[in-house]
């Protein structure tokens, strides 16, 4: 297993993981691990348990959820930059019984916790140093075992639990690591959080699993980025579009780059001029990598022909299976645009609610709600997406949710909440509102969402208006708006 490969003789001089100053080799971690799973154990923290899990530090990171998911846990990571309010809703909706998390979020998220009635077991590297006399790590897990729930995008309707198992993610990780070819040498900076699907499953899991280096950054500075390119000789890049075309527009000359492999975007769709302007300031172009919450990665972009093919997403990973189906129900021809599905080891079989799950397979097969086309040698494009739902630089918005924390401003009538297009983020919250008096209080009501939504989530254009269009059904008329 994942962790099982740790400390292994093949990556016992080999770095783990790098943090900021901080570096780790694999035998540390290995007995960061076992020394957080004996602790974690002394907390009264369970085989089977479900464990929130908060931490923006990146080594305690990767050591708290190797030691929770080697130990039997269901880990539940969650988004630090959620505010408190959220917080405390989603530990109500996922029926935490343990919250895990770094000192950072023990003091943003104390009173989510009090009102949980949750006293968090908090973690500092101090616990990854402290010897517990015999240090095992708990082994035997079955592929089938639960280790993971993550919340899926929210792309279509509101964010689901995704359940996923020990195999899932050994799966996803064994097929990255072969499709990237990585080995010990390489050097994977990871600039996507790792509670992100995207984050654990291609950036850390498949890192640790081949030996090579996880290197991760505390904030995105562009200047000191492209400073740890050349002085760690990153070999591949994880990020989204809006950190790619920073980082070219961050340097007035151009600069090589030439310990890089790869580079991929995913989360959002990459502009192809983004691709274009990195490759022209550092000599290397943005490839597409495409996934979901609920199978981790499915493909990526290796084509060797990169500038004819920079439209498309690539093929599938090892294992993966990727079909288009029209709205017949009949398999697409090569060119056919339709719903893309995926079959693949990776995929998790649950959608999962207090006590309650639903399949998220039909006929073994997930149907994505992404649009897309396959090529005659399997190369897979996406169109578009069946989406009400707003995705502001990788993060997915639900216009609902964004509506209600509007609506419970006191003045406030009515609210509408769309999406507008943003240079940067791809999209951005833009939000009509009609109050009840016809008084615009910009700076409350914007003040109001602040304090009760992620950053993300706030709405950047705000309009009043007098009244919402509607159809005669009372439907709101959004092409109006």
């Amino acid at each position: 297993m994942i962790i099982d490969k740790i400390g292994q003789d093949l990556h016992k001089k080999g770095t783990a993981v790098i943090y900021g100053r901080r570096r780790l080799d694999y035998p540390q971690l290995r007995r960061g691990v076992s020394s957080l799973s004996g602790f974690f154990s002394g907390c009264g923290i369970r085989r089977g348990d479900r464990v929130a899990f908060l931490a923006d530090d990146g080594i305690l990171f990767a050591a708290g959820f190797l030691a929770m998911a080697g130990s039997g846990c269901v880990v539940v990571p969650l988004n630090t930059r959620y505010k408190v309010a959220e917080i405390t809703r989603y530990l109500e909706d996922c029926r935490i019984k343990h919250v895990v998390c770094d000192e950072g979020a023990a003091r943003c998220y104390e009173a989510a916790f009090a009102k949980a009635g949750m006293r968090p077991v908090v973690i500092n590297s101090r616990e990854l140093r402290r010897s517990r006399g015999r240090e095992t790590i708990p082994l035997g897990l079955k592929y089938s075992d639960e280790i993971l729930r993550q919340f899926s995008s929210g792309s279509t309707e509101r964010p689901k639990l995704v359940s996923r198992t020990y195999g899932n993610l050994l799966s996803e990780a064994r097929g990255v690591s072969a499709a990237l070819k990585l080995t010990s040498r390489d050097k994977i900076l990871c600039l996507v959080p790792l509670y992100h699907a995207y984050g654990l499953g291609t950036g850390m899991t498949p890192s640790l699993l081949s030996g090579a280096t996880l290197v991760l950054v505390e904030k995105f500075h562009p200047r000191k980025i492209l400073d740890i390119i050349i002085k760690e000789k990153i070999t591949i890049i994880l990020g989204v579009p809006p950190m790619f075309r920073i980082l070219s527009g961050s340097v007035n000359k151009k600069t090589r780059l030439r310990s890089l492999r790869y580079c991929f975007s995913a989360g959002i769709g990459l502009p192809a001029d983004v691709s274009a302007a990195f490759k022209e300031r550092f000599g290397i172009y943005v490839r597409d990598l495409y996934g979901t919450t609920e199978t981790g990665c499915i493909a990526a972009n290796l084509d060797r022909n990169i500038e004819r093919m920079l439209s498309s997403v690539g093929r599938p990973i090892r294992g993966t299976k990727i079909s288009v189906m029209l709205e017949d129900g009949r398999r697409a021809r090569p060119g056919q645009t339709g719903e893309i599905v995926i079959s693949t080891p990776t995929c998790g079989r649950w959608y999962v609610a207090a006590d309650n799950k639903r399949p998220l397979l039909k006929n073994n097969y997930f149907y994505t709600a992404d649009i897309g086309k396959l090529d005659k040698k399997k190369n897979l494009y996406i169109v578009g997406r069946r989406s009400a739902f707003i995705n502001v630089a990788g993060e997915k918005v639900d216009s609902k949710e964004v509506e209600a924390v509007l609506r419970g401003y006191p003045s406030v009538k009515e609210a509408v909440v769309l999406s507008v297009p943003d240079v940067l983020r791809g999209e951005a919250v833009r939000a009509v509102v009609v109050t009840k008096d016809g008084v615009a209080d910009k700076a409350g009501l914007l003040k109001h969402c602040r304090q009760r939504l992620a950053d993300f989530k706030v709405p950047r254009v705000l309009e009043f208006r007098e009244s919402i269009p509607r159809s005669a059904l009372g439907k709101v008329l959004k092409g109006f708006l």
